[in-house]
């Protein structure tokens, strides 16, 4: 079992990820931005943070770059999670500590978890 964070403005999607998440025995928190997923990781360290890059206000790479997976958090992966697939921002992600970027509309409920699972060596 793995201690996720999703962090995802759909409130649908959300409640769904963290449902199906659930489902498969892993611990979840779910926030809808950026400041609400600082907040809970400051006091809270995951195993894996399933990041939505396109978040209101605040983007996806600004919680990569606050949060500072390379330096300061190297043993929590992160799996950025968008419809948003510039390569641009792909190749920034990875540079910031991203492990895996997927595309939502691409990707089942069972390749999500088969990619956690990869990522945790479960």
């Amino acid at each position: 079992m793995a201690h996720i964070l999703i962090v995802e403005d759909n409130e649908s999607l959300r409640l769904a990820y963290s449902s199906f998440l659930e489902q498969e025995q892993h611990q979840v928190a779910a926030t809808s931005n950026v400041d609400d997923a600082l907040a809970y990781l400051a006091t809270n360290t995951p195993d894996l943070i399933l990041l939505d890059m396109l978040l209101p206000k605040k983007n996806g790479l600004n919680l990569l770059r606050e949060y500072d997976i390379v330096t300061a958090h190297p043993g929590v992966k992160v799996i950025a999670f968008s419809n948003y697939t510039e390569q641009q921002i792909k190749d920034e992600a990875e540079n910031l500590g991203v492990k895996t970027y997927l595309t939502k509309s691409l990707t089942t409920p069972k390749d999500l978890v088969d990619t956690i699972h990869d990522l945790l060596g479960a």
